[in-house]
Parts: C-alpha cells; structure tokens; sequence
C-alpha cells in the first residue's frame, strides 16, 4: 500500500506539469489569439495603403511597375470595354487575378486601394488556412506561431499590400494543401487539391507549379511501405483524383483563355520563360551558385535573420530524425521542408529571381521556425539519444554550408551597410580603415572566396556539433525547469516583433505616396489622352486615360506608328529613355516635356508628343 502512496505523490507533478503545457488547449483562447494576430496583420496590411513600397524592398522596379501590368486587362475593359486592346495580354497566365480586379473596380471604383485589397483579403484569408492546416497534424501552439511569425513578417506582408499575384497565389497552394489533409479521411477531397493547384498554376501564376510534386512525394511517402507490394492501380488512387482536379482546371483554361487568346499567351509565356534575357544556369556550378546566393542579393535572409536560423535549427533536428518523420503519418512537417528546398531548386533554375519570386519561401521558413520555437518550449531534458550515422552528418554539412554562405553574406551586408557604427571597432586591428571597408566591398562579390570561408565556417559548425553532443553532460541529461523553458519563447518572440517591426516603423514613419500623387496628377491631362511607357499601368491607376504598358515583349515595336500616341512616361535612365532616343530621334526633339515627378531615388519624365 505504501508503495501505492508513494507512485500516486509521484503522480501529481505530472498533472500540475501538464496542466501548466495545457494554456493553447482551450478553443476560446486560441481562436481569440487568432483573431489577435489576423487583427494586427490586418491593420499593418491597411496602414497607409495607397503609399508606395519601401525603396529597398527590391533591386527590381517591379513592385513599383508590375502593379499596372497586373491590373491593366482590368483597367481596360472597364473603360474601354475590352479585355485585349493591345500586345500586353497579362490576362493570359492570371485572368483570376484580372477577373477579381475588374469586379472590384467595377462595383468600388478604380484605384490603389481598391486593387491592393484583394491581395490583402488572400493574405488574411491565408493565415486562417494555415492555422486550420497546421492545427489539424500538431498542437495548436505550433499553428499560432506559425501564423504569428507570417502575419508580420516584413517581406511577406510588403507584398500582400500590392496588387501582385503571388499573395493570391499562396493561398490556392495552402488550401491544396488542406484538401489534401481532408483526402486522408474522403478521398474526394483530392480532387479539390487538383483543383486549387491547378487555379493556382495556370489563373493566378506559373509559379505554382513548383508544388505539384511536393505533394506526390508525400504521398509517396505515406504509401512508400505497401505501394510496391502486390502492385495495384488502385493504390494510387489519391494521385488520379489529384490529376483529374489538375486536369480540369487545365481545361478550362485552355477552353476559356488559351484557345480564344492563342498567340498572345504564347508570346507572353514564350518571352518570359524560353526566350527570357534573364538566362539560366547552363552548367551544374552555376546551378549551385544559384543556390547558395538565393536570398543574398535582395536580402531576404537578412530582413529576417532571426526565422533564417530558427528554421535553419529546426532542419538539423529534423534530418536527425529522418528515419521517424519519413514514417509519421504526419505530412505538414515533410511538406514544410520539402516546400522550403524544392522551392530554392525552382528559383535557381533561372538568373531572374527578385524578391516577389521569393515570396514562396516565406511561408515555409515561417512554419519551420515556428515549430523550433514550440520545440524550444517544450524542452524538458537537454540529452543527446545517439550517436549520429555519417550519412546525417552529411546532410548536417550541405545545410551549414547553404547557411554558412548566407550567414557571412549576411554580415558582411549589415557591417558594410552600417559601416560607420563600426569604425571604431575596425580601428583597433588596424590604421587603413577606409582600405579595410573598401577590400570588403570586394570580398561580398567574390563568389570563390565567400565559398571557401562557408566550406570552412560549415566543417567548423559541424565539428562544435558533434563534440558538444559528445560531452558526457549531455549523455547524462540536463533538466530544464519549466521557467528556463518559456524564457527562449518569450525572447525570441518579443525579438522577432522588434526586428520586424523597426523595418515597418521605418518604412511608415517615411511613407511617401509618389505613385498615387502622380496617377491623380495625370487626370489633368486632356479626355481621351493615350500615355505610354513600361510604367503607365502604375501611373493610370487612379485616373481613366488609355495606358500603352511597353515591355521588351509587348506593345514595344513601332509603338508610335501602331498607336495614337499623345503621352510618353519615361523613368530616366531606363531602357525606355534610351529606345525612344535611339528610334525616334526627331520626335523627341520635337516633344514637350512637361513634368518631372520624383519616384524611387530618380525622376519619371512626362512628356507631350
């Protein structure tokens, strides 16, 4: 009886304990967290919503430009009551985007505003899917990280405040993946997969095509034990329904845009992937320098250092265990993963990856890095279980290095950007300190150098590993007190919002609106003014004049012979001032130029033909 006692005290700190770990269990309190976080995010989406992008958010013009582009068909048939009214046909590989504009416009009235909130609607609508996806495999605490750590993520809710595609398109692949889930349990549900990949891919944007194989390989996975044993067609059920709802949206694409549309989607598609002057890797060593620099040069890593190493950290742990989670019945962490390097693959396959591109990165570094964080909160007994097989540790080596490569990139970005905060510094090891800066200047950009220091950085990185693991105090086992567990996730939370934040306070607190100041300028021009220029889709949203969107591919050849012509819109010092100079000498000479508006550190040239 004694020992009865003595088991039952025994007992009772386990309750108390896992009452403690049972704060996310109550359904009130994580739905009120959600609506939390949707509320800021919400807020942060809609705070100045008519002002440009910040300036460093791109080395591209594009989120400056491409928001017309996107919106153009619209604009086109709301005025001109045609869809096609030149070469630039954008509607061709996103007429749900074009669609959902023109109802917008329609019923609300054209403008910024009006075209940015139908990204935001996908934005906020993605962050409820996520919650709902990532709840239904893990614990609730994982999905509100995760959802937390998207919502204000700087890079990710930037570009949910324009008018751009890849929001949009984020969103079909998170609701493929819930149908996905809901597949497991009626197998209907795979087809609304299909579905919402296949409006992803070819109504949104091409680039969701990245994700098709991501989910055959995790049913590949999950069947892997019996799928070759006795083979059977049947088994592959899941897979047929997922090609049928893919195929169907195939089809009616091609019945209600491509065949109607045939030569303009052909020339769009054609001129940005097969003939794009971007180029792509045409050797195995430019492929992967393609993909150790991916997140360097418009850097994404370090908008966001903190999610880089948290999702970094949480990559170690989980091809430690690769055995166990290949065989969880689980699919949300194999898919995160999976998304993440796929991804990386998709975008080095070409030279033209801006940080838009990118985007669908975001999402899987964030549930990464919010499973690190509930992992760190968990911790009970810091103890090494085994010793790891030479096959994890080169896996552990070809991740350092990928993170090596940025993490030094990253450095030396921030310590060049800020240089002047550590002068003093570099003064103690040496008198050349200008020299100093200068030859480092020249170290970020040779390529050999930073990969020798990363293959160098990773095999030290490995080392300290596996020798802490090594420590007798870690074979034994540390316990860690519930308050030495929490302290991680309350720093690490409080440093994410000051990391991201301070970039949205500083974009906020100097918001300026030169894009929407221009388009509302340019309705003083004459009825029936036709303006042309790579950036008059931009600069017409908020009036209603004919705007000629030129692009290397599109409305570029004989523009002012083709069409009526009665406004050039020029950015100096880009390739349309110098092919208006060059092609038509005379009638520039002869042009009026009226205004000079300042936009992105330079100057966009209205002129009068």
């Amino acid at each position: 009886m004694a020992k009865k006692k003595k088991s039952k005290k025994r007992e009772k700190p386990s309750k108390v304990e896992k009452k403690e770990f049972d704060f996310f269990s109550s359904p009130y309190i994580n739905y009120f967290l959600l609506a939390v976080i949707l509320l800021f995010s919400l807020y942060l989406r809609l705070d100045h919503l008519n002002a440009d992008p910040p300036l460093n958010l791109s080395w591209s013009l594009g989120p400056f430009t491409d928001e017309g582009h996107v919106t153009i068909n619209a604009r086109n048939k709301l005025f001109f009551g045609e869809w096609r009214l030149d070469d630039f046909f954008r509607m061709g590989i996103s007429s749900l985007v074009t669609f959902l504009t023109y109802l917008v416009f329609k019923i609300f009235g054209y403008g910024f505003a009006q075209a940015r909130c139908i990204p935001i609607l996908f934005s906020l609508s993605t962050l409820f899917l996520l919650f709902l996806v990532i709840k239904r495999e893990k614990m609730t605490k994982y999905a509100l990280l995760s959802v937390f750590l998207l919502g204000f993520n700087f890079v990710y809710l930037m570009h949910n405040r324009l008018a751009l595609e890849e929001t949009d398109m984020l969103f079909f692949v998170i609701l493929s993946i819930y149908f996905w889930q809901l597949g497991k349990e009626k197998e209907i549900f795979y087809v609304f997969a299909g579905l919402s990949l296949g409006i992803a891919t070819f109504f949104v944007k091409i680039l969701g095509l990245f994700f098709i194989p991501i989910l055959i390989l995790d049913f590949i996975r999950l069947k892997w034990s019996f799928l070759f044993k006795n083979f059977k067609l049947s088994r592959f059920k899941p897979l047929y329904y997922l090609a049928l709802g893919f195929g169907l949206v195939l089809l009616g694409w091609i019945v209600l845009i491509f065949l109607p549309f045939k030569s303009d989607v052909l020339n769009y598609i054609i001129a940005n992937t097969l003939k794009s002057p971007a180029g792509k890797p045409e050797t195995i060593f430019e492929f992967i320098e393609n993909s150790l620099t991916l997140g360097t040069s418009d850097r994404l890593f370090a908008r966001m250092p903190l999610l880089f190493i948290l999702s970094f950290s949480f990559l170690l742990f989980w091809f430690k265990n690769l055995k166990e989670k290949l065989k969880s019945s689980n699919s949300i962490e194999f898919i995160s993963v999976l998304w993440l390097f796929l991804g990386m693959l998709f975008l080095s396959s070409t030279d033209y990856h801006p940080i838009r591109y990118q985007m669908i990165l975001i999402p899987p570094i964030c549930m990464l890095a919010g499973f690190s964080i509930g992992k760190l909160s968990e911790i009970k007994t810091l103890k090494t279980d085994k010793k790891l097989p030479l096959f994890t540790l080169i896996i552990w080596w070809a991740l350092l290095l990928m993170f090596s490569y940025s993490l030094i990139y990253m450095l030396m970005g921030y310590v060049l950007t800020h240089h002047q905060s550590f002068v003093p510094l570099v003064s103690v090891f040496t008198s050349d300190v200008q020299g100093w800066f200068y030859r480092l200047s020249l170290l970020i950009r040779d390529y050999p150098a930073l990969v020798l220091r990363s293959v160098i950085l990773a095999s030290v990185m490995l080392f300290l590993l596996y020798f802490v693991r090594s420590l007798p105090i870690f074979k034994r086992g540390i316990k860690i007190k519930r308050a030495f567990a929490l302290f991680p996730f309350i720093v690490l939370i409080l440093l994410f919002l000051l990391i991201q934040l301070n970039q949205y306070n500083a974009w906020a607190s100097g918001a300026r609106y030169d894009l929407y100041s221009i388009s509302r300028d340019l309705r003083a021009l004459p009825s029936g003014s036709v303006i042309a220029g790579p950036w008059t889709g931009a600069v017409c949203l908020e009036n209603s004049h004919r705007a000629i969107v030129m692009q290397a591919f599109a409305n570029k050849d004989k523009v002012l012979e083709r069409f009526e012509i009665s406004h050039l819109i020029v950015f100096k010092g880009g390739w349309e001032d110098k092919f208006f100079e060059q092609d038509y000498p005379d009638i520039m000479k002869e042009a009026t130029l009226l205004k000079q508006y300042p936009v992105r550190n330079s100057l966009l040239l209205l002129y009068k033909l």
